[in-house]
């Protein structure tokens, strides 16, 4: 149980700081000329950040939802709520992966412009 817990609260941390951070580096470069392709990529990456956190925040309420049926002795919906679980972290994991490449594209058109 705590190796799962941690795992969600890294899905959380990992998209959230993401976020965090872009959303720090845009307030930074708002007022300079940015290209639309910069900003689409930076603006779909957060918003899959967003969708990760989202994605472990349901995790973390499935987990509750496993623990129950489990401790209820009603072992099929437990066993079913642990995959919902394992595939929701692995979705919070997946949307990092693809919004770090989202954000990675919208740098590198920024950088190439210059």
């Amino acid at each position: 149980i705590a190796y799962g817990q941690a795992t969600l609260k890294s899905t959380i941390l990992i998209n959230g700081g993401a976020a965090a951070a872009l959303l720090a580096f845009i307030g930074n470069v708002w007022n300079s000329s940015l290209s639309s392709a910069t900003v689409s990529g930076l603006t779909n990456s957060i918003l899959l950040f967003s969708a990760g956190v989202l994605a472990a925040a349901f995790g973390t309420a499935s987990t509750y939802f496993t623990q129950y049926y489990y401790a209820e002795g009603w072992r099929k919906r437990g066993i079913a709520f642990h995959i919902v679980t394992v595939l929701l972290v692995l979705l919070a994991f997946g949307l990092f992966g693809f919004g770090a490449h989202e954000a990675y594209l919208g740098f590198f058109d920024h950088l190439d412009r210059q």
